[in-house]
């Protein structure tokens, strides 16, 4: 049976849930766990730093329903070599779930990038 994960969805309620502080330190620790048993991906981010403005300037676009998060690779200079930082990067989605991408001629609308990763900038006191 193949399964299929770009079936058009049509968002009709909350995207996300509010859960207990508890239940998302439980689903954290998890992730890590899961991560200290995967050397490969040793360095892969814990949590990401998002800035309110560009949430902002993303959400108030014309039709905006949500946002959508994109893992990425950033090239970064180190030492006179490259290197990789993972960041996110963010874009609109209307209410069918479609990517939002408002061209001009001076850019190509609200997409985000360049959030700080855990680590790096981690914080003192974990969720």
């Amino acid at each position: 049976m193949e399964l299929s994960f770009n079936v058009p969805v049509k968002f009709t309620r909350s995207l996300t849930a509010k859960i207990p502080r508890d239940q998302g330190h439980g689903m954290h620790e998890t992730f890590k766990s899961v991560l200290s048993y995967t050397p490969y991906v040793k360095d892969f981010p814990r949590s990401f730093v998002l800035d309110r403005e560009a949430l902002d300037n993303i959400l108030k676009q014309p039709a905006c329903y949500g946002v959508r998060a994109y893992l990425a690779l950033r090239d970064i200079t180190l030492g006179g070599g490259i290197s990789h930082e993972f960041t996110l990067i963010l874009v609109g989605v209307d209410v069918n779930g479609n990517n939002i991408f408002v061209s001009t001629a001076l850019d190509d609308g609200e997409i985000y990038d360049n959030f700080k990763p855990c680590p790096t900038y981690c914080p003192t006191n974990e969720l």
